[in-house]
């Protein structure tokens, strides 16, 4: 399936996905009880970071009422980065964990489009922000703040590639009055991180809604959201959709094609599943 999406092209949409993101933050999260998905999980080929391990101990000791007791979800706000938030159980809902889920579990995930958000944001050039070495692992890294895999320091690669990317840092450093340069650097990055995110949260949410939109709201195939991460979204759904490309317009920019890709419980294997730990 292919479809595409007019970015911020109607007002209703963007009301809908700010309508969304919010009551999202208010739903509960109950830890599956299907005996048959929870043995799934015992018995998980790479033990999904010690999850299958602490859930096969708590069943056998008969203690499955404190096992769901032990997931509760909430949302975690950055310091210093606004309303930014995110949901601590978007990788149980990847793997469609919760015990309200759907049959499916539909996942679009922004982490590696840095070039595009760039571009929609500054109107830099896709081609020279992809081109730089280690293109992935700085895009995932910005895009969820997750810096394992490169430092903050890497993203000085950033700098002197694209002239509209070089006039956000030079405008936000003349701007600023920091004397020590190391703080001021960090403070550039924290910033960038900061709109970069905040951008990629827009377009993804009306990406949802949009597709939400497109593919219907009957039972058998409609796409209810479930949690949201900075860069990506889950949604439950009793049909299998398989990828769906979505191409990406907006007057003035380049056409950017992402993909919503459906999963059944416990098949997701993207990157977020390192954020499980026990």
């Amino acid at each position: 399936m292919h479809l595409q999406i007019d970015l911020f092209s109607d007002v209703s949409v963007t009301k809908e996905a700010n309508r969304l993101c919010n009551q999202i933050t208010t739903r509960k999260f109950t830890f599956t009880q299907d005996r048959y998905l929870l043995d799934a999980i015992c018995s998980h080929p790479n033990g999904l970071n010690g999850l299958s391990a602490m859930v096969k101990h708590m069943l056998d000791a008969g203690k499955k009422k404190e096992l769901i007791g032990m997931f509760n979800r909430h949302y975690i706000r950055l310091d210093g980065m606004g309303d930014i938030s995110y949901d601590n159980m978007y990788p149980y809902e990847c793997l469609g964990l919760a015990d309200n889920g759907k049959r499916y579990i539909a996942i679009v995930d922004m982490s590696f489009a840095l070039d595009y958000v760039l571009h929609s944001m500054l109107g830099c050039d896709m081609s020279a922000i992809h081109s730089i070495e280690g293109y992935q692992g700085i895009s995932y890294a910005l895009l969820n703040l997750k810096f394992k895999e490169v430092s903050e320091q890497s993203l000085s690669v950033l700098v002197g590639l694209d002239p509209k990317l070089d006039q956000y840092f030079m405008k936000y450093l003349l701007n600023d009055k920091e004397e020590d340069n190391k703080v001021k650097g960090v403070k550039m990055i924290q910033k960038l991180c900061t709109d970069v995110i905040s951008h990629t949260i827009n377009i993804r949410s009306y990406v949802t809604v949009a597709l939400s939109n497109y593919i219907g709201k009957s039972d058998d195939k409609k796409l209810v959201l479930r949690s949201r991460s900075l860069a990506g979204s889950v949604m439950g759904t009793n049909c299998n959709h398989g990828v769906v490309d979505i191409t990406l317009t907006r007057k003035g920019l380049e056409p950017y094609t992402i993909q919503m890709e459906t999963y059944k419980p416990l098949e997701y294997t993207g990157r977020c599943i390192d954020d499980i730990a026990w």
